[in-house]
């Protein structure tokens, strides 16, 4: 696993977050939302990497999933298979909280910032198991 524990103000991350697209507050040292949360860092010779896992208290909360782990960001320059990374992270997640919420862990992502993959001739954005 490349992935390392940091925290909500790690400057290295930071500087990827300041990149991602759903920065809010660029000139802020934190970049993490209120609440619980597990800040993973990587930096491998091809790249580098963070990804945060928020867990909201449920009653601030104003979406549909009260209680779940929200992928909150996930950034990666280079560093590795971003499936393989997120799959890792997850790992990663659950051994620093424990088994998952009821709700499990869900993502948000802008459709008008993020490509999509087609898949069978359909534009797809993330995955989803059933």
């Amino acid at each position: 696993m490349i992935w390392r524990i940091s925290h909500r103000a790690d400057p290295f991350a930071k500087r990827l977050a300041d990149r991602h697209y759903n920065r809010q507050t660029p000139e802020s040292p934190q970049f993490v939302p209120p609440g619980r949360c597990l800040v993973l860092t990587a930096e491998t010779d091809t790249g580098r990497a963070f990804w945060v896992t928020s867990w909201p208290f449920a009653e601030y909360v104003r979406h549909a999933w009260p209680g779940a782990w929200v992928c909150s960001a996930f950034r990666n320059e280079g560093a590795g298979q971003a499936s393989s990374m997120i799959r890792d992270a997850i790992a990663a997640t659950r051994h620093h909280y424990g088994e998952p919420p009821a709700l499990g862990m869900v993502s948000f992502i802008d459709r008008r910032k993020v490509k999509p993959t087609m898949v069978h001739g359909r534009k797809r954005w993330g995955w989803r198991r059933k």
